[in-house]
């Protein structure tokens, strides 16, 4: 299934802020207190302080610096994990629970990282600089955090509903048909990849009018009441009927005739203003 500019944006932000982890500083060591560390690893006494405090060297710094090591890592490594958490619920996820998710992981992940920045001003004292690292992660945690709010309301791939329960469908969701039921398939618009029942010996309405409409979609050409999708699961066959001022039309571009129930195949497509639908 393809993914939504949302679940895009959300893993590489995850991907990235595990990059940076590995190689990303969060603060840099004075030239000073830098030599001198590196002078000390030369002579076998052990690194003391790296120079390039990534998230990684933190965890490193427990061998040598046992307390620093610790505490750094416990500030640096849980983001780390929520960050690859984020990627992987949108790389498999399909439904809002996954956006829930990444909305409350990108808000410990920016309050870990703001913590991690305001530790790196207190490390001054043994010759530590605050680097890109903490204040930028911050920043894209921020940006995933609403990232992640939008995709929870917007994402068509998030939003529908089963049509046929007497309730508007909304976009996106896939739902699975009984034996003898038909389908209408979103192919473009806010209903791409909306996969929507249609019960055997029943019908379902597509317009604008939610009191009315089972499937609701807005639009200048759109009407109230525009269109019928029926399915007779005897015989496999469909019939559409329009009701609209401007009418439904075919895949051809040929408009259906208003007031007639029209015969369609299964794998036919209709036009319902902007939006495209397939029939099975």
């Amino acid at each position: 299934m393809k993914k939504s500019i949302y679940r895009i944006i959300l893993m590489v932000g995850g991907a990235l802020q595990v990059l940076f982890f590995f190689v990303l500083p969060y603060a840099t060591l004075s030239e000073v207190l830098g030599a001198l560390s590196g002078l000390a690893s030369g002579i076998g006494l052990g690194g003391l302080y790296p120079s390039r405090l990534t998230g990684l060297a933190a965890v490193k710094m427990i061998s040598y610096v046992p307390d620093y090591g610790a505490i750094l890592s416990c500030v640096f490594v849980p983001p780390a994990v929520m960050a690859l958490l984020v990627f992987l619920m949108n790389l498999q996820g399909k439904k809002r629970l996954s956006y829930v998710g990444s909305i409350v992981l990108s808000l410990f992940m920016a309050g870990f990282y703001g913590f991690a920045a305001f530790l790196m001003t207190l490390l001054g004292d043994i010759g530590y600089k605050l680097g890109p690292c903490g204040p930028l992660c911050v920043v894209l945690s921020v940006a995933m955090f609403i990232v992640s709010i939008v995709g929870c309301v917007k994402d068509p791939g998030t939003a529908a509903q089963a049509a046929g329960s007497g309730k508007p469908a909304k976009p996106g969701k896939s739902v699975k048909p009984g034996k003898k039921d038909g389908t209408i398939t979103g192919l473009s618009g806010a209903y791409a990849g909306a996969v929507i029942p249609v019960k055997s010996g029943d019908a379902v309405t597509i317009g604008r009018d939610p009191s009315i409409c089972s499937v609701v979609t807005k639009g200048e050409k759109v009407s109230r009441k525009h269109c019928t999708v029926a399915f007779n699961g005897d015989n496999g066959m469909y019939t559409v009927t329009d009701y609209s001022s401007n009418g439904t039309f075919d895949g051809d571009g040929n408009r259906l005739t208003r007031a007639v129930a029209t015969p369609m195949t299964a794998g036919s497509v209709i036009a319902v203003g902007e939006e495209k639908f397939r029939l099975g």
